[in-house]
């Protein structure tokens, strides 16, 4: 029995010492622990700062991308009240130069029916005649020897009667 006991009491002494030996193999020294933590958080600071720029590369490309967008879009005010200028000047030099020909116009019609108008055509010694029914004798065939015709001249008017004709 003493055999037994003593080879069970080897086993469980052996036994507790695997389990000592894994658990002491598992055993971290808190400095290593601590070497390990600091190496784990360096790694994730790094990625994080790399994250960031990036992200911030990225923003700002945006941005510049945006502010192009922008300036390329955005109307020059200055160039726009030089054209409005520009503008303004041909439409009143045009509209004078418009205005300056309807005036010339104005005055050749003027001249043409002045020239036309039988009234100053009366007034350098012509005259109208007319029969008694209104209508302008343009010949001598309408009208009659001792028939009544009225004068229009210059100034006035005048009754005659025709004498004689050809």
């Amino acid at each position: 029995i003493a055999d037994s006991l003593a080879l069970a009491a080897r086993r469980c002494v052996e036994s507790q010492m695997q389990r000592v030996d894994y658990l002491g193999r598992r055993l971290i020294h808190p400095g290593e622990r601590i070497k390990t933590r600091l190496d784990q958080l360096s790694h994730l600071g790094a990625r994080l700062r790399n994250a960031h720029q990036s992200q911030w590369r990225t923003l700002r490309l945006r941005v510049d991308a945006l502010r192009s967008a922008l300036l390329s879009g955005r109307p020059d005010i200055d160039r726009l009240n030089e054209h409005c200028e520009d503008l303004a000047q041909r439409l009143k030099n045009a509209s004078g130069r418009y205005f300056d020909q309807k005036q010339r116009l104005l005055a050749s019609l003027n001249a043409n029916l002045a020239h036309l108008n039988p009234e100053a055509v009366l007034t350098r010694g012509y005259a109208i005649v007319t029969r008694d029914d209104g209508v302008i004798v343009r010949d001598s065939a309408e009208i009659d020897v001792g028939s009544r015709v009225d004068l229009r001249l210059g100034r006035g008017h005048a009754g005659a009667r025709i004498e004689s004709k050809d």
